[in-house]
């Protein structure tokens, strides 16, 4: 069968950063001698060249200088965003290229030695000297980069998807640097690399260029790994080249030596045990591994304690950030006097702790890895990252540049600059970008490829503004573009770095407790800027209860995490928008977190919290329309496909974004709403889900099926009258397809009176013939069926269907009749509304975003849900 996938459009961008001149070191310099020759890489100019690498650290001084007696020597230096400075001749000699720099960031770099014109061939000398950025010299040894040369071509082994591929094993350590291109002029390369439990990384189109693939990784053990060198698309063929620069872990201070060959030592440069020094300053993090067990050490109140010491410095940045997924983290910091510090939950999160801190004195501090409650076990990590800082605390950077044609622009056209800077957690960070020229758009990337955006900030004409606590160590990106492409003209960026904000950040609250709060400045922010509190309690499965917030100050806002992390959220309650209630019987035994924010960035002012018990006529009423019934779903939402395809945005949180949207709206059980994510999105589970569902639906009762991630299109061998296209659609689940025809036979077996069927996915208007073919079936579609889907990466959705009906049903926006229930001409006309504002025009396209409803035998005047 053949296949056509859509990938949903993504806005990818490269670096853009500018580096100083530094006067050349005096140093006893480690020369490298090599050879230009026939056999080297070369260039698409002609030029042979060698290709070298090494790994440097924010702030450090680099000099770079290549003498040849034998041919004219160009020196090219490639920087982790790849981003380059170049050089000829240095004052006047062409024997001789020098390039000094600062270096920007920690990360990879490259030395690509090679000469002025095509086809010089000769010996060369070359030396690197670096300065750290605390005034000590180093000497860099770089090495050539192991350089594979592959062609895909039929006869290759194939992907289960079907495309070819060629694999390289890669023996690595823990701790080990590792980056690996991918490139080709003649297929769209894609990358893959494989760990040695299984798990994988996964590059397409690195900075939007679709014919290289890149990724770069901190090894996480030691190991054989794969790399995997294959094409977005099955039976594409051609030519490629794979270089893989290895930089090996060598003992404390995370100091790298690159290895050739991409083949590392006896395992060894691991980080120090229990009671070792932390690196120096500037160095690699340190990162601890552990296990909290029974025979460990205990504090006074019961939990087990694994401790680690290091020198620290006065005036020295530190971030500690401990996680797990096995308990419920808790980490304490002890200082020389006695003092300590210490963070439970960092921004309500229950597998991740955090303190970022600068030490406040020169002495011995001890990192306690603990937990939250008693006799909890499992395994942890710890890494603890000092210095690097490229910005101070409490400063301000202003930039002044323009957007204009000659710039890197994303996959949708627009121009974009990029600018970058090293933070820390809980560092306070406000980016804001002005022009009076064209509409602008800015994002800010994490280290780990999150996104933070904004178009038109509120209240501030021709701004974008991205005000925000940072949440992890690194460099971080800042990306300056346009709302539509091809705009251009000057702007002016101003960047504003505080300090860690490093309190507490969960609160105890007891059952039947009411306090006062406040949302400040100073609180954790919600990725699109809410400030937030964080407060917990222990709560028994079947426990009823009632959470209420309310304030005179700012539009309330309400999240209750459940202890497997669910969370269910109400905004208005009965439409009120200065309070927010969620009241439920407890849907398992455990810690349970409340969420208190606003429903707007950047609202602040007093409210009020209250936890009390809840009695039956508080909790939802679950009921549908016909009286009686209740309402059950499952919520499919796919990002991570695990190699198999392209990976998507934000479609994973479609899907509990949807299920809270009928918890909250329209009165469904938290239990009664089964949510596949990733990796559990198989077909298996989605069958095992339906059978649940199966057994104890009733004719009473409503069914919900939501689906956001890939679809595709399969051509059938027969054509039937109802499929002229000759295309079966199908839904892609994280291990195969469901075709439109087996989802129909599935649903089927569903005995509820009402079914209701939303897909946002590409062409998912195809499912409307097959699937909305039996009574009282209701569905809503993304697209038509030739028509791809566009990711609503304005509002953070993976869809726009998505976010629209979510909307719809969660607070009766879409109920213009008042009365308390939605018709599916209510629903239809609400979300069609909004993709004519939002998704069509967005889209820039007219083939993208065109909604298809079909209500099937449903009265379209009917009620099918209640809202509340």
């Amino acid at each position: 069968m053949k296949r056509y996938f859509c990938s949903a459009i993504l806005v990818v961008a490269c670096g853009l950063t500018g580096l100083l001149n530094v006067s050349p070191v005096s140093a006893q310099d480690r020369v490298e001698r090599g050879v230009l020759d026939a056999s080297d890489t070369t260039l698409d100019s002609g030029e042979y060249a060698d290709i070298y690498d090494f790994h440097g650290v924010a702030g450090q001084q680099v000099l770079i200088d290549l003498r040849s007696t034998e041919f004219d020597p160009y020196l090219m230096f490639v920087m982790p965003d790849d981003e380059q400075l170049e050089n000829d001749d240095f004052e006047g000699s062409e024997t001789r290229s020098v390039i000094t720099a600062v270096l920007p960031a920690t990360g990879s770099y490259q030395i690509y030695v090679t000469s002025y014109e095509a086809g010089l061939i000769g010996n060369y000398a070359m030396q690197v000297t670096t300065v750290n950025s605390d005034g000590r010299t180093m000497n860099v040894a770089p090495q050539p980069v192991r350089t594979e040369r592959g062609r895909l071509q039929p006869g290759d082994a194939t992907l289960t998807s079907g495309e070819y591929v060629d694999s390289y094993p890669f023996q690595g350590a823990r701790g080990d640097k590792v980056s690996i291109r991918m490139q080709s002029s003649e297929f769209d390369p894609y990358l893959i690399f494989k760990l040695p439990n299984g798990e994988q990384l996964d590059n397409d189109d690195f900075q939007g260029d679709a014919s290289r693939s890149l990724i770069s990784i901190t090894l996480p053990e030691t190991g054989a790994y794969e790399i995997m060198a294959t094409s977005y698309e099955p039976n594409l063929v051609g030519n490629y080249v794979v270089e893989v620069a290895h930089m090996v872990a060598q003992g404390q201070g995370g100091a790298m030596v690159p290895e050739p060959g991409g083949v590392a030592p006896a395992p060894g440069g691991v980080a120090p045990p229990p009671g070792g020094v932390a690196p120096g300053p500037g160095g690699a993090p340190r990162v601890e591994r552990g296990q909290l067990v029974p025979g460990d050490e205990t504090l006074t109140s019961g939990e087990y304690v694994d401790r680690y010491d290091f020198q620290g410095v006065q005036g020295e940045l530190v971030t500690i950030d401990m996680r797990s997924s096995e308990f419920d983290p808790y980490l304490i910091f002890t200082f020389p006097d006695g003092e300590q510090e210490d963070n439970d939950d960092f921004e309500g999160d229950a597998t991740r702790s955090v303190i970022s801190m600068t030490l406040p004195q020169t002495g011995a501090y001890q990192i306690l890895a603990t937990s939250y409650q008693p006799n909890l076990t499992g395994n942890y990590s710890v890494e603890i990252s000092r210095g690097g800082a490229s910005v101070a605390q409490n400063s301000v950077r202003n930039e002044v540049g323009s957007l204009a044609q000659g710039d890197a622009t994303l996959r949708s056209g627009e121009f974009r600059d990029t600018y970058t800077f090293t933070g820390y957690p809980g560092q306070r960070v406000n980016l804001d970008v002005f022009s009076s020229q064209f509409d602008t758009y800015l994002v800010l990337r994490a280290p780990s490829g999150e996104q933070y955006e904004n178009d038109d900030a509120e209240n501030a004409p021709g701004h974008s503004i991205v005000d925000m606590n940072l949440n992890e160590s690194g460099t971080w990106e800042v990306w300056v573009t346009s709302y539509q492409p091809g705009e251009s003209g000057n702007y002016e960026l101003s960047m504003s770095f505080g300090e860690s904000n490093n309190t507490l950040d969960v609160e105890p609250i007891a059952i039947n407790q009411r306090l006062m709060g406040a949302l400040s400045n100073n609180d954790s922010q919600l990725p699109e800027g809410e400030f937030n509190d964080v407060y917990v309690f222990d709560g028994t499965e079947g426990q009823l209860v009632k959470v209420r917030l309310e304030s005179g100050e700012f539009d309330t806002y309400l999240g209750l995490v459940v202890p497997s992390g669910e969370s269910i959220e109400n905004d208005d309650f009965e439409g009120d928008t200065r309070a927010s209630q969620v009241a439920i019987r407890l849907p398992e035994t455990g810690r349970y977190r409340i969420v208190t924010t606003s429903y707007s960035a950047g609202e602040t002012g007093d409210y009020r919290l209250a936890l009390t018990e809840a009695n039956e006529n508080e909790i939802a009423s679950n009921t549908t329309p016909n009286g009686g019934g209740r309402i059950y779903g499952i919520f499919v939402g796919i990002s991570d496909y695990g190699g198999r395809i392209g990976d998507l945005q934000w479609t994973a949180t479609d899907a509990a974004l949807i299920r809270d949207a009928f918890v909250t709206g329209c009165g469904m059980g938290v239990t009664d709403g089964i949510i596949l994510t990733d990796a559990v999105a198989t077909s298996a589970e989605f069958r095992n889900a339906l059978a649940e569902i199966e057994s104890k639906i009733t004719p009473n009762d409503t069914f919900v099926f939501f689906f956001s991630g890939h679809g595709g299109q399969y051509q059938r061998n027969d054509r039937p009258a109802n499929d002229v296209d000759g295309m079966d659609e199908s839904l892609e689940f994280r291990d195969t397809e469901i075709l439109d025809d087996e989802l129909a036979a599935m649903l089927d077996r569903i005995n509820s009176g009402t079914q209701l069927i939303v897909i946002d996915s590409c062409f998912s208007g195809g499912f409307a013939k097959d699937v909305i073919s039996r009574p009282g079936r209701m569905g809503l579609f993304s697209s038509q069926e030739g028509m791809v889907s566009m990711e609503a990466s304005k509002f953070r959705a993976g869809g726009y269907l998505a976010k629209f009906f979510a909307d719809a049903i969660k607070n009766g926006i879409a109920d213009t009749s008042a009365d308390g229930a939605l018709s599916p001409n209510e629903i239809e006309d609400y979300i069609r509304r909004m993709y004519n504002e939002e998704a069509i025009s967005s889209s820039r396209d007219i083939g993208y975003q065109r909604l298809r409803v079909d209500s099937g035998s449903i009265n379209p005047t009917a009620p099918i849900l209640f809202v509340r």
